[in-house]
């Protein structure tokens, strides 16, 4: 009888054992998810805060130099592959040092210059928009491709 008591606790025992890796399992498995989904929720915010960089120039004709400038800093920071494209030229790929360069001589030659025409109406020289007021996304959905053209 002894025996058998014994033999009764330690299946009892073993039974308790399997109870609790089965209920640390499941509460991995659950746990596992919600930090998949809030990961996942992040990601999303990060990339509309890294888009909204650029989807403010969607439907504007009067970006200037300076926010060409600007949005073209931020691409380079963030490494994340995203392109500018200034009157047909990749502004992106350049040297830190071509690119300071171009950026000193593009302000310069870019300043605003204000005028009226013959109605009497103020005319806004050096101004740019979108190509085609459009802007590339990759499969991610992040922007890989904005296009700017001077208007004037």
């Amino acid at each position: 009888m002894e025996n058998a008591t014994k033999a009764l606790l330690i299946i009892g025992a073993t039974m308790l054992a399997i109870l609790t890796l089965t209920i640390g399992v499941y509460m991995m498995g659950k746990f596992g998810n919600v930090s998949d989904t809030y990961v996942t929720k992040l990601d999303i915010i990060e990339l509309q805060k890294y888009n909204s960089n650029f989807e403010v120039f969607i439907g504007r004709n009067d970006i200037t130099a300076q926010e060409i400038v600007s949005v073209a800093s931020i691409a380079r920071q963030k490494e994340f592959g995203t392109k500018v494209f200034v009157n047909q030229e990749n502004i992106t790929d350049k040297s830190d040092e071509e690119f300071r360069i171009w950026t000193n001589k593009f302000l310069t030659d870019n300043i605003l210059k204000y005028s009226k025409d013959d109605s009497g109406e103020q005319i806004v020289e050096n101004m740019y928009s979108l190509v085609g007021s459009l802007i590339k996304k990759d499969s991610d959905g992040k922007i890989s491709e904005i296009k700017f053209k001077k208007i004037n």
